[in-house]
């Protein structure tokens, strides 16, 4: 499993996204292993990061969260072993 997924306007990120209202690294969300949980942080971002409509610079995201950057809005979804 990678440590973490990088969003942002730049080709070095893992998500790009050609909008001119991302930065060039906008965001990044990592697994937390002590609170066992993922996260997003924002990149320190022009526009902010925003989870479920609320700006952050720092949230705990789940299957049911919903991650904008800039126009781009990106859903969580879970995906349990069988």
């Amino acid at each position: 499993m990678r440590e973490s997924i990088q969003i942002g306007r730049h080709a070095q990120n893992d998500i790009v996204l050609p909008d001119a209202t991302v930065s060039s690294f906008h965001s990044r969300i990592y697994w937390d292993a002590v609170q066992r949980s993922f996260f997003v942080r924002d990149l320190n971002s022009r526009n902010g990061t925003f989870v479920n409509n609320r700006r952050s610079a720092s949230a705990r995201i789940d299957g049911r969260s919903t991650i904008r950057v800039g126009n781009a809005s990106l859903r969580v979804a879970e995906r349990r072993p069988k």
